[in-house]
């Protein structure tokens, strides 16, 4: 089961609006010249981790994205080069400054996460070179107030109310949140107690659960909510945390009757980046779900 956002917009026009904004910018600052000029744009991803793979479709999306665009605009005299970057999770800032100060981008598509993101804003306002990104979705990103920041996806708080509307449906009066100890995990929380509250339901406790948390460190804290009343939980955290969590929910016995399972969008949209052992285990889990209603074809 899982509740959709619905957003009116055209999904052919969503590489093509990320790609529009940079040649906004960019043609700000070039002057026309009759030769192609090349500008370098960066991508931050992380390409190693376990759902790593998604990092070669987002860049493998872009690449074609800009085929399209230059097969149907031909007389563009500038061309965008990617340059990708491998964010490794834990050395964003070096493979940020190796593109600012050794690549000379012009602009940076990424970093995947919203951890990671707060990081290459602060350099990318230091340089002026635009940061773009289309999957850091923490609420807390909009307070850095960046010029050069740009959020191409939806904030995180917009799916509580979709949340919120499950667990009243379904009568549900103490519901506990699951969620990782970074800005993106704690980003929605504010906005997610609110929504609950709204509905008459109590959170009596919260599990904080580290981003880097071992296999025994998650069992452990399983275990702790399975000596609580509560059997209804609300999951936001990375896919591979997450990954780890539903297995071991489903080891102990967790992912049982009795038990109620909801995860955002952040996980439910994400899916098909999970192996079918992931998916076995998640079993009966609810999701938010984004959707986005196809309109009829623009011309750009």
């Amino acid at each position: 089961m899982l509740m959709k956002n619905q957003t009116n917009i055209n999904t052919t026009l969503v590489p093509f609006i990320f790609f529009f904004i940079l040649f906004s910018w960019i043609f700000m600052t070039l002057s026309a010249q009759n030769t192609t000029i090349q500008v370098n744009v960066g991508v931050l991803l992380n390409f190693n981790s376990g759902s790593g793979k998604s990092g070669n479709v987002y860049l493998s999306c872009m690449k074609l994205a800009l085929s399209d665009f230059y097969a149907a605009n031909p007389h563009y005299k500038t061309r965008l080069v990617l340059l990708p970057r491998n964010s490794k999770g834990t050395v964003v800032g070096a493979a940020a400054a190796d593109l600012i100060n050794n690549a000379e981008v012009q602009a940076i598509i990424g970093p995947g996460t919203s951890m990671e993101a707060k990081f290459v804003v602060n350099m990318g306002d230091q340089a002026q070179v635009p940061i773009l990104t289309f999957s850091a979705s923490s609420p807390c990103l909009t307070s850095l107030g960046s010029s050069f920041f740009f959020r191409l996806t939806q904030n995180d708080s917009i799916q509580v109310k979709a949340i919120s509307d499950i667990v009243q449906n379904f009568g549900w009066r103490q519901v506990v949140p699951i969620y990782e100890d970074t800005s993106y995990g704690e980003g929605i929380i504010p906005f997610l107690i609110d929504a609950l509250q709204a509905v008459d339901a109590h959170v009596p406790y919260r599990s904080v659960v580290s981003h880097i948390a071992t296999d025994d460190q998650i069992q452990i804290e399983l275990y702790k909510l399975m000596t609580r009343q509560t059997r209804v939980f609300i999951v936001h955290m990375n896919l591979d945390m997450c990954s780890k969590l539903f297995a071991k929910a489903k080891k102990i016995g967790m992912m049982s009757a009795g038990y109620v399972w909801i995860t955002t969008g952040g996980i439910y949209n994400r899916l098909n980046s999970m192996s079918y052992s992931d998916l076995n285990s998640m079993e009966g889990v609810l999701g938010i779900q984004t959707e986005i209603q196809r309109a009829p074809k623009k011309r750009l």
